[in-house]
């Protein structure tokens, strides 16, 4: 019960720097691109992107994608903008992330919808989306193992999940706030470690095979952008 109130404070703390930071004022050049429909497809996951145009070639519908922990402004606007994808952007905060966009009177064309990634099967069939993409947030989370668990079980066949974030970002952070989990790459798997030291293979636990890593090598605090294929049981 204290950590799920601890976990609850810490969202506070991410409350307030949207808020402040979605001001005019504040806002940083990444967050006036994403604000322009002319600039945002800079923004967009080069990978994610190739990946897409193949689904579209070989099908007859459009690729569903999921963006897992999209917060208010979610990297994935321009393929709406450009008609490449049907997606649904999740977080936690989504109801505050809809009020600050309201109240600053900002146009953007991805609505969040409020859901836990531990509660995404709650939501969402099995087998739903042909990708799901999460960007620096599952190091936010309260159950990085059942976040993962659920991502692989709302892909398709082969679907792929692209992961964005920072290496060991919990160490980095020196495990304070919201940042309780290292995620981090060994020979190819995808590893996680708490701050009592425990590693896991969540690319052994959730068959995820490796399909790209953006270097060969990773040290805390690098970004790291990986895709992962499902794999049959």
């Amino acid at each position: 019960m204290a950590q799920a109130r601890g976990y609850r404070l810490n969202l506070l703390t991410e409350i307030a720097w949207w808020t402040l930071y979605l001001s005019p004022p504040m806002r940083a050049p990444w967050m006036k691109t994403a604000l322009s429909k002319e600039a945002r497809s800079e923004s967009f996951p080069g990978r994610l992107r190739e990946y897409l145009l193949e689904l579209t070639d070989a099908g007859a519908r459009r690729p569903r994608v999921l963006d897992v922990g999209c917060g208010p402004l979610s990297p994935l606007a321009w393929g709406v903008d450009a008609g490449l994808l049907d997606l649904t952007a999740v977080d936690p905060l989504a109801h505050v992330y809809r009020f600050l966009l309201g109240a600053y009177r900002l146009d953007f064309p991805v609505m969040p919808i409020r859901c836990a990634a531990e509660r995404l099967l709650d939501r969402f069939a099995p087998q739903s989306f042909d990708a799901v993409y999460s960007r620096n947030a599952l190091d936010h989370v309260e159950d990085a193992d059942l976040c993962i668990a659920n991502i692989c079980a709302l892909l398709t066949k082969k679907g792929r999940f692209f992961f964005d974030g920072i290496t060991r970002e919990g160490t980095r952070q020196k495990w304070r706030g919201l940042h309780k989990h290292d995620f981090y790459v060994s020979d190819g798997r995808l590893m996680w470690c708490g701050e009592d030291g425990e590693a896991i293979d969540f690319s052994a636990r959730h068959r995820l095979a490796l399909v790209y890593q953006n270097q060969t090598s990773f040290r805390t605090g690098e970004w790291f952008r990986l895709e992962f294929e499902r794999r049959a049981p």
